[in-house]
């Protein structure tokens, strides 16, 4: 039988005083921010929350404001997903306005996750922006251009410039279907890859149309299957696709366990030699709910082995993910962003709640957890190896 290797970590935490994201004059990301080690939070729904009743609070209990929380905690980054026109309004251009403020206040760095859709996008549903849906590919081009270009201008022309610009949220299969669709096997031409390759470029010339320096990040949630990263990543880079940052999700129920997801992050970076970020991450502190929302992850067999669904495994996840970056070849592990840490439970009764409260940052009384002791500036760690079986 074979046998797993694991990590037992043993930590010691030392805050040589929080980094204070850098002063960026001209509106643009200082140097000091584009090396910076990531440390970030996705908080995305803090205006739904914050909208139903929700409050947040201190590790003691004491009431706080959430974004000067979390950097209080070591959070150095927020990233907010931006959805063109949304049903309930949340994450469209005016909420992600009013919350790069409140990041950016608590000396935050910020990266804006551009969808181009009016909903959810992943790499099975990439759904047009309604008021795009009857665009010919031509101007579909020139609207992604035009949207990107408005949006990275409007953040820079408040003061909150974004230091990393995501064009496209999952995208292994393309994104804005079906023009820049290239899976399954039927959209899989050269044709297709041309069109996506088109796209990008023109959100990616629209933050630059903008004047934003800000760092291009490309993500896809292949962490756990390396020849379909490469696959995806070998296309772009032979199409010209000029970008900087390559993106991964990583949940551990789907993609796999941590030597996995460190095989993965090594290779991309000796053959690309660019720098690597985890996009997406997350795991249960809890299978417990608090609402009436059924949630995404809760039962024993999503766990992974070696890190039970308690405050401490949900640290020492958090830490391991943190260590295969720190430790990525070249220095090219960028860092890490925890997927939508703040979206805690406000208890209602329209089902419609949150079905992740027991993936947050925060408990269901809405104190923050330990977990944040895995964002400390700095962060020594030793590993015992564990066998099982």
């Amino acid at each position: 039988m074979k046998t797993k290797r694991l990590y037992n970590l043993s930590i010691g935490l030392v805050c040589l005083g929080m980094l204070c994201s850098s002063s960026l004059a001209s509106g643009q990301g200082s140097q000091a921010a584009m090396s910076e080690f990531i440390r970030g939070v996705d908080a995305s729904y803090v205006t739904r929350v914050e909208e139903k009743g929700g409050e947040y609070f201190q590790r003691d209990g004491t009431p706080g404001e959430v974004f000067e929380i979390m950097a209080e905690n070591g959070v150095n980054y927020a990233r907010f997903r931006i959805w063109n026109d949304p049903a309930e309004g949340y994450c469209n251009e005016a909420d992600v306005l009013a919350l790069a403020q409140r990041a950016y206040q608590a000396g935050m760095q910020l990266l804006i996750d551009f969808h181009y859709s009016d909903e959810w996008a992943d790499p099975d549903t990439q759904i047009k922006p309604v008021a795009w849906q009857s665009l010919s590919y031509e101007e579909l081009v020139q609207a992604v251009h035009d949207y990107t270009q408005q949006v990275v201008g409007d953040l820079m022309a408040q003061g909150t410039p974004p230091a990393m610009v995501q064009i496209g949220n999952e995208i292994p299969a393309g994104m804005l279907f079906p023009d820049g669709q290239v899976w399954p096997e039927e959209y899989n031409t050269d044709a297709q890859w041309a069109r996506l390759a088109e796209l990008i470029g023109a959100g990616i010339q629209g933050a630059r149309d903008a004047g934003s320096q800000a760092e291009i990040m490309i993500h896809i949630d292949k962490s756990g299957d390396l020849a379909g990263a490469t696959g995806f990543y070998d296309r772009l880079v032979g199409l010209g696709v000029d970008f900087d940052v390559i993106g991964l999700s990583y949940y551990s129920y789907w993609h796999g366990d941590i030597a996995t997801l460190q095989a993965t992050v090594n290779a991309l970076a000796l053959r690309y030699g660019k720098p690597i970020v985890i996009a997406e991450t997350a795991y249960p502190w809890t299978l417990d709910w608090a609402d009436y929302t059924n949630n995404i992850f809760g039962l024993p067999e999503q766990l992974l082995p070696g890190f039970p669904a308690t405050v401490e495994g949900q640290t020492a996840f958090v830490q391991a993910v943190r260590q295969v970056l720190e430790e990525a070849p070249n220095g090219l592990g960028r860092g890490f962003f925890y997927w939508e840490g703040t979206w805690i439970a406000v208890k209602d009764n329209d089902h419609d709640g949150s079905p992740w409260e027991n993936m947050a940052l925060f408990d269901f009384d809405h104190d923050a957890l330990n977990t944040f002791d895995a964002f400390a500036p700095a962060l020594f760690m030793t590993y015992t190896p564990l066998i099982l079986r």
